[in-house]
């Protein structure tokens, strides 16, 4: 599980992307869960590229839960 929001919160000038593209391009993960204040616009090309579904659902004002993991061969 990965809380954007709060790091986001602690340290202004850092990105969705610094924080998510390390965990993305490792891919040491079966299912990695992100909690944000919205989904970020570069993730949906970032992920095909990397051969990675995702799913989200808005869980409150400014919270948003993304599910990434594995496609199905």
């Amino acid at each position: 599980i990965l809380n954007i929001k709060e790091l986001q919160e602690r340290n202004t000038g850092i990105t969705s992307k610094q924080v998510l593209k390390p965990f993305l391009k490792n891919e040491n993960f079966n299912e990695l869960i992100v909690t944000c204040s919205h989904v970020p616009h570069w993730l949906k090309g970032e992920l095909e590229g990397l051969n990675l579904n995702f799913q989200f659902s808005k869980t409150g004002q400014d919270d948003y839960i993304i599910i990434i993991n594995k496609k199905s061969l």
